[in-house]
């Protein structure tokens, strides 16, 4: 079970990382803004489509879901 503070860091995490993708700071992340990386290894495993535009809510709610519990 995942623990409240460990959601709480997971989110913030996820919004520094949105903040550094998002390149045009359009609030979503384009195909092109995706750097190679831990991140994108993450979603692209997990059958995100990447050529598609992600919201920061949505990248969020991934990156929760998807960060390891600490």
């Amino acid at each position: 079970m995942t623990t409240a503070p460990t959601n709480e860091r997971a989110a913030k995490s996820a919004e520094r990382f949105f903040r550094l993708l998002d390149k045009n700071n359009d609030g979503q992340l384009a195909s092109d803004e995706w750097v190679d990386g831990r991140i994108r290894t993450l979603f692209k495993n997990d059958g995100i489509d990447l050529q598609q535009p992600l919201l920061a809510a949505d990248f969020s709610r991934h990156y929760v879901r998807l960060s390891p519990n600490e």
